[in-house]
């Protein structure tokens, strides 16, 4: 009898252990989990001879004091170590880049400085700003804005 109510009492302790375990998980799934990574996908497009074949290009995107990695594109008779764009056909390029960074509820575009630059001489430098997922935006930057660059942020979003 001493045996038959240990094992009884063995079973209800196991029970409400395993029961409250298994309640302590599905609390921990409920609670959001943010992550502090964030991501951004852009398409930059440049038509051919848009830019002279000794010029260089490079973007900076940021969003607040923050900056994710640059990009720089180059002419074909630049002597640089960048992205060589095509000056007859020009060229698209996808970009992406993932900084830390918890992006605020109501935050959907991010700015991008633009540089033009010809033999060590600043052409154009301009900040744009692009809002996530509104579509291809053509800037106009240069000399008589004659350089045409068109710019899609794809995503901006939490990893």
């Amino acid at each position: 009898m001493k045996y038959l109510i240990l094992v009884c009492l063995s079973c209800i302790l196991n029970i409400t252990v395993f029961g409250f375990d298994k309640q302590y998980k599905s609390e921990q799934l409920i609670t959001p989990q943010i992550d502090d990574s964030l991501r951004a996908d852009i398409v930059i497009e440049i038509p051919g001879k848009a830019i002279s074949k000794k010029a260089i290009i490079c973007m900076t995107p940021k969003i607040g004091e923050l900056s994710f990695q640059s990009i720089c594109l180059q002419g074909e008779k630049t002597e640089a170590n960048h992205i060589i764009l095509n000056h007859k056909y020009g060229g698209t390029l996808t970009y992406f880049d993932v900084i830390k960074y918890i992006l605020p509820p109501n935050q959907d575009k991010i700015s991008i400085e633009v540089i033009i630059s010809e033999d060590d001489i600043v052409l154009s430098n301009k900040t744009i700003t692009i809002k996530n997922g509104e579509g291809p935006s053509v800037f106009f930057f240069g000399d008589k804005n004659k350089t045409r660059i068109t710019i899609n942020l794809v995503n901006l979003a939490q990893q």
